[in-house]
């Protein structure tokens, strides 16, 4: 058992995001084996403008032969067709949030956290608090990430794909054109 952590630097754009809004487009990384086990997420936003309970979907995929989740590009809402998603082979998807008790200290006040979980259920997801909504539909990390076998080059070894969708909240960035979104991984 081995483990590493792949840090991923995909694209995204100062200003305010909607619900359904791609927060980053397809982007590619590569594992450090076939098959991980995804162990523990998180995106670190380089803008301070991040508020409680704020969510991003965050989806991985086996391949890039359908194209981006948002034709006009990122900021925008997801309006891939069914036949471009498959084509992109989807795998999973596991949830982050933004708390602000879970942020670092002030010394960090120009950065951003969002926490991975993994989508076990939606019940409650439109009631009651956000805390409880969290609580009723979110549990730790799990997910099994395995890159296709068809896509396997030199300098693409065990690649993948990753693309963010927000959810709850509407996210508001002044500054930040990237993130880092780390992958905790065992192999």
């Amino acid at each position: 058992m081995a483990f590493d952590i792949i840090t991923v630097e995909p694209t995204i754009n100062a200003g305010a995001y909607s619900v359904r809004d791609v927060f980053f487009d397809m982007t590619s990384f590569n594992l450090p084996a076939r098959a991980c086990k995804l162990v523990n997420a998180f995106i670190e936003v380089p803008d301070s403008g991040l508020a409680d309970d704020e969510t991003l979907s965050v989806l991985f995929f086996q391949d890039n032969a359908g194209g981006n989740l948002a034709s006009a590009g990122i900021n925008n809402t997801a309006n891939i067709s069914l036949a471009n998603f498959a084509l992109n082979k989807y795998i999973g998807t596991i949830g982050m949030f933004c708390e602000e008790n879970q942020q670092h200290p002030s010394a960090i006040d120009e950065m951003g956290f969002f926490h991975g979980t993994s989508i076990v259920s939606s019940v409650g997801l439109d009631s009651g608090d956000a805390a409880t909504r969290r609580d009723q539909s979110l549990s730790d990390v799990s997910l099994i990430l395995k890159a296709n076998k068809d896509v396997s080059t030199s300098d693409h070894r065990y690649q993948m794909f990753v693309a963010a969708v927000t959810g709850i909240g509407t996210i508001d960035l002044s500054s930040a054109t990237s993130c880092k979104l780390h992958l905790h991984v065992e192999y």
